[in-house]
């Protein structure tokens, strides 16, 4: 079985996703949880901190990466990574309330962050431009998934 689907959620919060096409990923160290297209994007092992994961389509060209952190580092790095370059490849295209969206090279980017009781919660999704029609609801579902949720906390925790 597929330790992405491990979680028993609550029946609410599993009654609106697609499960033909998308499973669900669930993070307890940082308490969220996200949709992922299982036709299209495999899910990679976890890292070993647990913070999040990586799912790539079978070419490497197709990236989604999700994770929580206590700083949000990599939205900072997107901007200055595409800032600092001269080539007109790379721009954003839409930078509002946590969302940062545009081109690097041949590659659409989308950037996403949400704040749980754990930390900042990110997605991140890159493409080849030329699949951008593909992509465009499985942009919108993976962004419209990304939810933190609630974690009972345990006695003792992890060493």
């Amino acid at each position: 079985s597929d330790s992405v689907d491990t979680i028993n959620a609550d029946e609410d919060t599993i009654q609106d996703i697609d499960s033909a096409n998308y499973s669900r990923y669930y993070n307890l160290r940082y308490a969220y949880r996200v949709d992922f297209p299982k036709k299209l994007l495999t899910a990679q092992p976890e890292a070993d901190n647990g913070d999040g994961r990586v799912f790539t389509d079978n070419k490497g060209n197709v990236i989604l990466t999700v994770y929580g952190s206590s700083v949000d580092y990599l939205s900072t790095v997107y901007k200055s990574m595409v800032d600092s370059t001269q080539s007109k490849q790379n721009k954003i295209t839409y930078d509002s309330s946590g969302v940062v969206s545009g081109f690097k090279g041949e590659a659409v980017f989308y950037y996403k962050r949400i704040f749980t009781n754990r930390g900042i919660v990110a997605i991140m999704l890159e493409y080849p431009k030329v699949d951008s029609v593909k992509y465009k609801t499985v942009v919108n579902a993976v962004s419209r998934s990304l939810r933190k949720i609630k974690v009972e906390e345990e006695g003792g925790g992890k060493e």
